[in-house]
């Protein structure tokens, strides 16, 4: 389910994580991909914190084979 395009103008970064906690809600690996293209699309720079869930520090914030809380794109 993609998320719908959001219009950036005027933003420079954008972070994204998941919730943290016992009653923490799945978060969909296609709305973190969804805002990264936005993100990629728009010039504005982004950033993975985590997946969330109990443990956090386990589920770390690599989606599709790269640390994405390491990419700092179009930093300026």
């Amino acid at each position: 389910m993609r998320l719908r395009i959001f219009d950036l103008a005027g933003i420079n970064w954008a972070t994204v994580g998941g919730e943290c906690g016992v009653k923490s809600r799945r978060m969909n690996p296609e709305w973190v991909l969804s805002i990264k293209n936005d993100c990629d699309h728009q010039g504005v720079s982004f950033y993975f914190n985590q997946w969330g869930g109990i443990n956090k520090k386990k589920n770390g914030s690599i989606i599709v084979g790269a640390d994405l809380g390491c990419y700092a794109g179009n930093w300026g």
